[in-house]
């Protein structure tokens, strides 16, 4: 990045989340350091990576992180984001690679906007690729529900398309997703939510991206789910938890 005055190199590394082996799972763009960086410079960058995310680690002296955490901000392609699950496991998953201090530490603790999240990771194996971390989440804070006719509308779908027996409601563990549950798992397969419609409804909620599920045909007590949101489908996401409402989601 330059301009008439200075010029300054960036380092960054592109890793794969949520993945079993290299260019799988959900990819994350890691700024090495971003100190010095505007808000409008890091919102230009996430946008260059086009990826869904993009995080850019803001490096502090070893004693305040070791007290208050490794600053990290997290960038859509639109927005900065206070958090999301997969820029935070892989943003704390680079620094147990690289980082000078908590380079091999069983856990890192994050500074993210929404707060502090801890990842706790396995001793790495050998000859493995990557490395197993765990983060602890916010508890999750429930919040509107929402009508199913608007929410289908929103969603591109029929109102029968989403199951009748449950509300969509908002929940957030630092992200706040109204999750909708479909009708079958047809339903999710050829889900194809409209970013416009969608980001219309959305904007008069208190929820920021949709998530929706459907019971598994073939696995018992397994849901299969879906992101989408304006830039494309994530194909796996860590900050959409899902609790069950009262009643239960198995009760009649």
């Amino acid at each position: 990045m330059s301009n008439s005055t200075q010029q300054r190199e960036f380092f960054w590394s592109q890793v794969d989340v949520f993945a079993e082996r290299a260019y799988e799972g959900n990819m994350l763009a890691i700024f090495h350091d971003g100190t010095g960086l505007s808000t409008a410079q890091m919102q230009s960058l996430a946008r260059e990576t086009n990826l869904s995310e993009t995080t850019f680690i803001l490096p502090q002296d070893a004693e305040t992180e070791a007290r208050e955490g490794v600053q990290v901000r997290i960038f859509t392609t639109q927005e900065e984001l206070p958090f999301a699950g997969h820029p935070t496991l892989g943003t704390a998953s680079w620094l147990y690679w690289n980082h000078p201090v908590l380079r091999g530490s069983s856990k890192i603790r994050l500074r993210l906007k929404a707060g502090f999240i801890e990842v706790r990771f396995k001793p790495s194996v050998e000859g493995e690729q990557g490395i197993y971390g765990e983060m602890h989440q916010f508890d999750p804070v429930f919040g509107l529900t929402h009508d199913h006719a608007a929410v289908a509308e929103a969603l591109g779908l029929l109102p029968e398309d989403i199951d009748q027996s449950l509300e969509p409601q908002t929940v957030s563990t630092g992200m706040a997703f109204c999750i909708v549950a479909l009708r079958d798992q047809s339903v999710l397969s050829r889900l194809m939510i409209p970013p416009d419609k969608s980001t219309r409804y959305l904007a008069g909620t208190d929820a920021k991206f949709f998530y929706c599920v459907a019971r598994s045909e073939s696995e018992p007590d397994t849901w299969r789910a879906r992101m989408q949101f304006y830039n494309g489908e994530d194909p796996a996401t860590g900050s959409a938890k899902i609790q069950p409402p009262v009643p239960p989601l198995d009760a009649p």
